[in-house]
């Protein structure tokens, strides 16, 4: 209540230190109490303090970026959009990614330079993470056509964009790239797993990560193309993802390769020790009716790999699987 009748008080009186001030202005943005932040502004709180009541010591133009409102009092009493957080991102850069097409266009509004203001972030990335409307609000202002346009960007800025468009698992992010020609520019061979990233997306509460691979596959794409030297079903394997491995198998992943090594999705997961993602690549490797000869090389590795490794669960669990195959219990 203080707060509210006395902000000069608090922001003035020699007697209140800098922390108190500071809690004061982040605390109201927190709780989301513009008029309380308007007052505290007026009555000469920074607006560039930054968050030490909870620890982030992020700007405060960041901590309001879910209010719209506070968000623009900030920007109008100077708060500056280049402040990095805890993260070492911008606030610029959160902003673009985080879809806010309102908060964009405060930003546009001052004429900010947002590529200057990305810090380590990529413009054309943080685009891409905010969605289709934000990427074309962009694009309006045709300010920044050389960093977000297809035919200005090299193969593998194209590539690199394609596939974090693909890891938001949004198809109709995906599509607008595709349409916008970016595909087109993509390097051969690929340098980034696409559907890797897109089975990643999963994890993303707005994704839709099978229709995303769905997409991949109709314009073309191969799942079982290898990427310095992994298919995507390999690195799911490698980072023991069932989910991901489930996803990609249903979608035509491959659970043996054809690269004449003795490499497979097997192989990762038993030197990983996925005892789940065994038992899937398994029932996928069952499913194909693959004759046992073609497979044996591929589990011998596997044996080999997980004893290496200690994993004697796993490799007990191989050979009981292969003596399944061997001596069927119908034969």
């Amino acid at each position: 209540m203080s707060v509210v009748q006395s902000p000069a008080m608090i922001i003035r009186e020699p007697h209140v230190n800098q922390v108190v001030r500071q809690n004061a202005l982040l605390q109201a943005i927190h709780g989301g109490y513009q008029p309380i932040v308007e007052l505290l502004l007026k009555a000469g709180a920074n607006p560039n303090d930054e968050d030490v009541y909870h620890g982030t010591c992020n700007p405060a133009l960041m901590v309001a970026i879910p209010s719209e409102g506070i968000f623009r009092c900030l920007l109008e009493a100077g708060a500056s959009p280049g402040r990095m957080g805890v993260e070492e991102t911008t606030v610029a850069a959160v902003v673009l990614g985080s879809g806010r097409t309102a908060l964009v266009q405060m930003l546009l509004d001052r004429e900010f330079d947002l590529p200057l203001l990305m810090g380590r972030a990529s413009f054309i990335h943080q685009a891409i993470g905010g969605g289709r409307a934000v990427f074309e609000l962009l694009l309006r202002q045709q300010r920044w056509d050389d960093l977000l346009l297809p035919e200005n960007l090299p193969g593998m800025a194209c590539e690199q964009a394609f596939c974090v468009a693909a890891n938001t698992g949004r198809v109709e992010m995906v599509q607008f790239l595709i349409d916008l020609g970016l595909q087109s520019r993509l390097p051969r061979p690929r340098q980034v797993a696409s559907f890797y990233m897109a089975a990643k997306s999963m994890d993303r509460p707005d994704a839709d990560p099978s229709a995303t691979i769905d997409l991949l596959l109709r314009c073309g794409e191969d799942i079982n193309q290898t990427v310095g030297g992994h298919t995507a079903l390999d690195r799911a394997a490698l980072m023991r993802n069932p989910s991901c491995v489930r996803l990609l198998l249903r979608h035509g992943a491959n659970p043996l390769p054809h690269s004449g090594t003795r490499r497979s999705p097997l192989l990762n997961a038993c030197v990983t020790q996925s005892k789940e993602v065994v038992e899937v690549l398994l029932q996928a490797i069952d499913a194909t009716v693959t004759p046992l000869e073609v497979i044996r090389p591929y589990l011998e590795a596997a044996e080999e790999g997980a004893r290496s490794m200690g994993w004697l669960g796993i490799q007990k669990f191989l050979q009981q699987w292969y003596y399944r195959r061997l001596y069927p219990a119908d034969s």
